[in-house]
């Protein structure tokens, strides 16, 4: 490999590749921290765009009964979680994704989780793979967990 100007120190100059009579060839080594963060790549589902499933009818009859300002708050928040990766998702603190403890969910269904969608309110939702599927639009941040 040519690996360009060199001093006699062995200390890569520049980058230009350079072929003169004393050109020294030498490869340079791939730096340690490179293969520790391969390590740490996440999941390939992880790294990936949030896929949202909106086709329910108690989220969809929720969403359409607010007043227009908090819905277009709502479109906002899917419009960023769209853009999202999940382990983005997991890290937003605006986002504030929980897992629900005080419901049990449906069949078939790991757990339930609750993020906040607008200033006032929680959607409650499960993940399924890329998808994210919201089930219902609580009123207030306590409805969203369920009767205390």
């Amino acid at each position: 490999m040519n690996s360009g100007c060199i001093n006699r120190k062995r200390v890569m100059i520049c980058a230009a590749p350079w072929t003169g009579r004393k050109a020294i060839h030498q490869e340079i080594p791939t730096p340690r921290w490179f293969f520790k963060s391969l390590k740490k790549m996440p999941d390939k589902q992880d790294s990936e765009n949030v896929r949202l499933d909106l086709n329910n009818e108690v989220f969809l009859r929720q969403w359409l009964e607010m007043d227009k300002a908090d819905r277009v708050r709502v479109t906002d928040t899917f419009r960023k979680l769209l853009k999202l990766t999940w382990a983005d998702i997991y890290r937003d603190q605006g986002l504030k994704w929980e897992k629900v403890t005080s419901i049990r969910p449906p069949a078939g269904v790991d757990a339930l989780y609750t993020l906040r969608i607008a200033q006032s309110r929680r959607a409650t939702a499960w993940r399924q793979g890329n998808f994210m599927r919201l089930l219902s639009i609580a009123p207030d941040h306590d409805a969203a967990y369920g009767k205390k």
